[in-house]
């Protein structure tokens, strides 16, 4: 853990698929003549060229008015997935042009649909928050959130104080604030058969998507191709649960802002910092905004450490010294830092961080933007205001 007003060296004991190849062309071999021919005959009439051309023409012509047709019969056979999945495969043998365009019609179906999703998903999670707290008083969950504050405000804090009083507070926290999506989903037949169909509708996109022409190769280290369809519908599942929780309209657009954020980091990274926030709401505090840039900065020097042979906050790298010098290499600023290395996961890097006093004391400080950045198993952790 390193801040702005205390730097410190700590140790932690905590869419698509390339275009088939044309085929190789034959070669013509033409032999020189050391003499005239013996003999010559006439010459045979040429064969008629027009018949094959017209041929062909009208081949091309019939396979682009079924390639146009083919988003009019999928709209058709809505419900009828075995039918979708063999336009599906019949744009697929047609070619990229009647893929994209049968692309285009599946997209269209499947973005208010998702819509729709989203919403129903909400109200069932605010629901189910409801039901579970027909039990307790309002007062209840303030009390546990202030026994968290104030645990973690303590000057002498331990980490034995933390798992005694502020372990037990979170868990209760969870028990009565938290659900899972398939908790929300559970019991709700309308709403999980919405999801199917969306999924559906989704596995035929990525299908029409992975069979078009890849595009130009990026940069290296730019932005990976966006998560799957369940993963980017769990991910939107997690973030409405938290919604629920969010104490105002500003922490819920937070969450919303960072969502379509997390695809420009690894997966890990985004589900550590999805993690740090539900803690932080669990807690009464705000959420913070995922800044790439922090995330870069933080996996930069978690890939020095592990390559470098070091673990600390002060780095031997000629212009990435201390944490705020690296955050301005990316464009951004940063406030504290904390480290860690032997956890696969970024929520149990996080709970790791929640039993070193320092460390919790940086995740729950006033911060407003947060960067995870994983190299193996090892993890920076950036925070800014």
């Amino acid at each position: 853990m390193v801040s702005m007003r205390k730097w410190l060296l700590l140790g932690l004991a905590a869419t698509v698929l390339a275009a088939p190849a044309d085929p190789a062309g034959g070669q013509l071999k033409i032999q020189p003549r050391t003499s005239p021919p013996a003999e010559t005959s006439p010459a045979a009439p040429a064969a008629p060229a027009a018949a094959p051309a017209a041929a062909e023409k009208k081949a091309a012509a019939d396979a682009r008015r079924e390639a146009a047709d083919l988003p009019v019969q999928f709209r058709k056979k809505k419900g009828d997935d075995a039918a979708r999945k063999a336009l599906v495969d019949r744009a697929i043998e047609l070619g990229p042009a009647a893929a994209g365009g049968l692309l285009a019609a599946v997209q269209a179906e499947l973005a208010p649909l998702q819509a729709r999703y989203r919403q129903a998903f909400y109200k069932e999670a605010q629901a189910g928050v409801r039901a579970k707290l027909k039990d307790s008083r309002p007062q209840d969950v303030e009390n546990l959130r202030q026994k968290i504050l104030a645990t973690v405000k303590r000057t002498d804090l331990t980490k034995e104080m933390v798992v005694q009083d502020a372990d037990p507070a979170l868990k209760e926290l969870r028990e009565k604030l938290l659900l899972e999506p398939e908790g929300v989903l559970s019991g709700a037949e309308a709403l999980r058969k919405m999801r199917d169909e969306a999924a559906a509708l989704a596995q035929h996109a990525q299908r029409l998507a992975d069979a078009l022409p890849a595009p130009p190769a990026g940069k290296p280290g730019e932005a990976p191709a966006p998560p799957r369809f369940e993963a980017a519908i769990r991910a939107e599942e997690e973030i409405a649960v938290l919604a629920v929780i969010a104490p105002d309209d500003r922490a819920r657009k937070t969450l919303a802002d960072n969502l379509p954020l997390e695809p420009k980091i690894q997966p890990e990274e985004a589900r550590g910092l999805r993690f740090l926030n539900q803690v932080r709401l669990l807690a009464g505090l705000q959420p913070c905004q995922l800044d790439t840039r922090l995330c870069e900065a933080a996996r930069d020097h978690s890939k020095d450490m592990v390559e470098k042979n070091f673990f600390a906050h002060e780095s031997p790298v000629a212009g990435k010294r201390l944490p705020w010098d690296r955050a301005k290499n990316f464009g951004t600023s940063a406030a504290a830092e904390n480290i860690a290395n032997g956890q696969e996961s970024g929520a149990d890097t996080i709970m790791q961080w929640w039993h070193s006093p320092g460390h919790l004391k940086n995740m729950m400080d006033s911060h407003g933007r947060a960067g995870l950045g994983k190299h193996q198993k090892t993890w920076t952790l950036m925070l800014g205001g």
